[in-house]
């Protein structure tokens, strides 16, 4: 693993951020690891075993999730983490908005106000428009047949996909669910603690940004 590892680790700043925060974590666990012991040595000189299998599906889950990331257009997630620097819904919520941009026919993954409610016009009775549908998969099945040469790799992106889909789906009947789905990478046991922050912050549904 050590040479996969030494490519993560190389991977840029830009990519890690736009995923997981957790990846930065992770890795610098992993490039403690004591070969063939499965040990990870910490600060204070203890010593962390660590279940090999479930390691090493973690590691595939992000090499696959980064090397997505990375695939996108570099002047897209520069743009990206420019206009929102706190960017860190991780996989599915970047999942989400290639959906968005996918639809819309945009090179840009953000999304203002105006760009959301435009996306889920291409929506009704809580289902993505078939016709919509189908082109924006083609494309998706496209982009990850360049972008990974395992198919396993790219059939476990696209099933990811597939379900931010069915969550964009469900979440498209209402405009304040939408919304909250595209901007804060909700999770379904967020979804209250979602609506109070909202209404603190003087809810989710303002006036349309400014395009960008």
């Amino acid at each position: 693993m050590s040479s996969e590892l030494g490519v993560l680790i190389e991977t840029s700043a830009r990519v890690r951020q736009l995923l997981l925060a957790e990846a930065e974590a992770a890795l610098r666990r992993w490039s403690r690891l004591v070969a063939e012991t499965w040990i990870v040595p910490a600060a204070d000189d203890s010593e962390t075993p660590i279940e090999p299998h479930a390691e090493l599906r973690d590691f595939c889950e992000m090499e696959q999730a980064l090397t997505f990331a990375a695939s996108l257009p570099r002047a897209t997630t520069r743009q990206l983490l420019s206009t929102e620097p706190d960017f860190a819904g991780g996989l599915p919520l970047l999942l989400r908005r290639v959906w968005l941009a996918m639809v819309l026919g945009r090179q840009q993954l953000t999304a203002d106000s105006e760009t959301i409610a435009a996306f889920r016009e291409h929506f009704t009775e809580g289902a993505l428009h078939t016709e919509i549908n189908r082109t924006a998969l083609g494309d998706l099945d496209q982009h990850l047949e360049n972008a990974f040469t395992d198919p396993a790799s790219r059939q476990i992106l696209r099933t990811a996909a597939l379900k931010q889909l069915q969550t964009l789906d469900t979440a498209s009947i209402s405009t304040r669910e939408f919304t909250l789905y595209l901007r804060e990478g909700l999770i379904p046991d967020d979804e209250d603690a979602a609506r109070v922050d909202a209404t603190v912050d003087g809810g989710v549904e303002e006036a349309p940004e400014t395009p960008l």
